[in-house]
């Protein structure tokens, strides 16, 4: 059996439905329309004793308007392979915007006039990267979605080298035998070994996080702003830009998350859920 409750900003239950629902394989689908006021969704699901609860907030739009991006291809592709996703849009616009992020770096841009985005991928976006795709609406709002995926990784060029002999006195000759696919540029680099030695006087990572831990984690008296009552906060298209790793600068109006705060309100989150 699936329990939908529905909670408004002042956190009051506005709706309550029950459905009873046949699975397959452990899984099933299942449409929900939520009251336009909502503002957070609990579900809780019973199974021949069992329970589970999950709690969805709403995003935030001044207008109302949402975009929603999701793989419709299956797997995960591998350089060079191409990969498809559905953009699920609540506007009338025609023009999809959409940015590939991988390693902190913006690897492509392109817009499409369809909802189906299909690119081929690249080494830059392996082993992971994200999509993000955004709508500018005609009151200048804009709606965003990104959603992460990853490439398998195949490198181009194998290169391998091997050494005429293990151990060399100083002075001895030592051959390299260098194999690589096609014209290539093989740079190298020796490191004499007795420079490791310096490495002894200095901090590893390790024992940075021991010394902050030795001037942090010791008892002491902190300040933090906090509330005693609960609040649901809702993200917006700026906390999906922050997100996906990209900086925005523009007139355009791109809203940021509301809180709602039900100040004298009694109850607390608990399992994921809200207990009034």
């Amino acid at each position: 059996a699936l329990e939908l409750t529905y909670l408004d900003s002042e956190y009051n239950e506005i709706e309550t439905e029950e459905q009873r629902i046949n699975t397959s394989n452990g899984k099933a689908l299942y449409s929900a329309n939520p009251p336009e006021d909502a503002v957070a969704l609990m579900i809780e699901g019973y199974a021949e004793g069992d329970w589970d609860g999950l709690t969805l907030l709403a995003s935030y739009s001044p207008s109302g308007n949402f975009i929603h991006v999701e793989q419709v291809s299956d797997g995960i592709p591998a350089v060079g392979e191409t990969i498809q996703f559905k953009v699920n849009s609540t506007g009338r616009v025609s023009n999809f915007y959409y940015e590939i992020v991988s390693r902190d770096k913006l690897v492509y841009s392109d817009y499409t006039r369809s909802s189906t985005i299909t690119f081929r991928t690249t080494p830059m976006m392996a082993p992971s990267a994200r999509l993000l795709v955004y709508q500018i609406l005609p009151n200048s709002e804009v709606a965003a979605d990104y959603i992460p995926f990853e490439v398998s990784p195949v490198y181009p060029h194998e290169v391998t080298a091997e050494f005429s002999q293990d151990e060399a006195e100083p002075g001895d000759e030592i051959e390299i035998d260098i194999q690589a696919e096609g014209e290539s540029r093989v740079g190298i680099a020796a490191v004499d070994r007795s420079v490791y030695i310096l490495a002894e006087n200095r901090l590893n990572l390790q024992q940075v996080f021991n010394k902050l831990e030795e001037l942090y984690m010791q008892p002491q008296v902190e300040l933090h702003e906090v509330s005693i009552y609960p609040s649901i906060t809702t993200r917006g298209a700026m906390d999906v830009f922050e997100d996906a790793g990209v900086v925005v600068l523009s007139n355009n109006d791109v809203p940021g998350g509301k809180e709602y705060e039900a100040a004298g309100k009694g109850g607390f989150w608990g399992d994921g859920l809200w207990r009034g």
